[in-house]
């Protein structure tokens, strides 16, 4: 099957250089279909990722200190919450060098861009 079963969401100035890619080559080694944004630029249509984020079952969403940081990886999270909601993916969250009181209590850096991004938008 060419679709997608598992997609990767990770903020790229992160985790492109180590982690997902070791991520994304484990699951194919057992396996498992796996999608990462790798040939994307910044500008390009996220229309195509969008449509693997719908054909997946399984998202694998990694969180770091600077994930808010992105709205790419943001506008993918939406996405994937509107197919959870759906009930069509189910989400497993990796909190990559990060502490999960932070993201709860949005601390920090985290927590103020998210803020900041919360007031730019008016969400």
């Amino acid at each position: 099957n060419d679709k997608a079963q598992v997609f990767i969401n990770f903020r790229g100035a992160d985790l492109r250089s180590h982690f997902a890619p070791y991520l994304h080559d484990v699951l194919h080694k057992n396996g498992i279909n796996a999608f990462i944004d790798d040939k994307l630029e910044v500008g390009d249509d996220l229309t195509d990722l969008f449509e693997k984020i719908e054909e997946s079952t399984v998202a694998v969403a990694i969180i770091s200190s600077r994930y808010t940081e992105s709205d790419w990886c943001l506008n993918e999270l939406v996405k994937i919450k509107e197919c959870v909601d759906r009930r069509t993916l189910r989400v497993i969250p990796v909190f990559y060098k990060l502490e999960i009181s932070i993201v709860k209590k949005l601390k920090g850096s985290f927590g103020l861009q998210l803020w900041k991004l919360w007031r730019k938008e008016n969400h």
